[in-house]
């Protein structure tokens, strides 16, 4: 497996197809817990991901545990299955997957961080 700079698998290891990548980014949390995951060391505590998304959320009325419910039932384990994250369910963490490269490669973000000018 080929890696970034970060560590992070690139898109060629890939195995969901682009069509998959974008359904996944589709919902808004799944898109910041990918976000928050890029800019994390991991392993991120799913407690610690649900207060992060919470700050971020768009919806003030979701508490952090909400969150957490959430994720643990629904966008962790759908992330997990395609290998875009590898959840521990018994250490309650989550760290990046074989396929994370190919969805951070969906939402630019590395071209992103590449044209950021550096004095």
């Amino acid at each position: 497996m080929t890696e970034n700079n970060d560590g992070i698998p690139l898109e060629t290891d890939r195995k969901i197809s682009e069509p998959d990548g974008f359904a996944l980014l589709a919902d808004p949390q799944r898109k910041r817990c990918i976000e928050i995951l890029y800019e994390s060391t991991p392993p991120l505590q799913v407690a610690d991901l649900a207060e992060r998304l919470a700050d971020l959320s768009d919806q003030p009325n979701k508490s952090p545990m909400e969150l957490e419910i959430a994720l643990h039932h629904t966008h962790l384990p759908m992330l997990a299955d395609r290998e875009v994250v590898i959840y521990n369910q018994t250490d309650n963490t989550v760290e990046k997957g074989t396929n994370f490269g190919y969805l951070i490669s969906l939402l630019g973000i590395e071209s992103e961080r590449s044209m950021q000018f550096v004095p």
